[in-house]
């Protein structure tokens, strides 16, 4: 009985401080924009979810970015949903990368894609009928690197019109600015 309320009395500290901290103003980077969304998918407004944090030794979140692939290359995945429209579709963003040193780049560095196979940048979504819809030919537009918060493992990326389109040719635009948690 001692073990359980010592095992309860380190969890409540613990929350306390994650609440403590969480209110903190001294946050280097938003990474919702007040709740705003900084990122558009063909002119809609999308934020990210849930941008990523270690639990327990586990990363959970959306938006992460990891060496995940056995050449070397950076790989980010960001998960958006829609901010004002409930009926828009959520996308996944999946990118592969050369490896750039965050601490060093300078702002608006361009992320060079990897070698074939893995040289393809790519939009997926869900629809109604829980069918995959992919955009896996990019078309036009690059992504920069922005900013790095080595205090929170942020990197802030920008999409400049960034366009993918499908086997059907329909095309898809991501434009602005958002973050990816750094998990190298």
């Amino acid at each position: 009985m001692k073990r359980v309320v010592n095992f309860l009395f380190l969890f409540l500290a613990q929350l306390s401080m994650l609440l403590i901290m969480g209110c903190s103003d001294d946050d280097n980077i938003d990474t919702n924009n007040g709740g705003e969304a900084s990122l558009t998918i063909n002119g809609e407004p999308y934020y990210s979810s849930v941008v990523g944090d270690f639990v327990m030794g586990e990363f959970m979140g959306s938006n992460f970015i990891d060496n995940l692939t056995s050449d070397g290359c950076y790989y980010a995945y960001g998960g958006f949903t829609p901010a004002n429209n409930p009926e828009l579709d959520g996308y996944n963003i999946n990118i592969f990368f050369e490896p750039i040193d965050f601490t060093k780049a300078k702002s608006g560095t361009q992320l060079m894609k990897c070698d074939e196979p893995l040289n393809r940048w790519s939009v997926s979504t869900i629809e109604n009928g829980g069918m995959p819809r992919y955009y896996r030919d990019h078309v036009s537009g690059n992504i920069y690197f922005e900013a790095y918060d080595s205090e929170n493992k942020l990197v802030k990326l920008q999409f400049k019109k960034v366009t993918f389109s499908n086997d059907s040719g329909e095309q898809i635009v991501v434009d602005g600015m958002t973050y990816f948690d750094n998990n190298l």
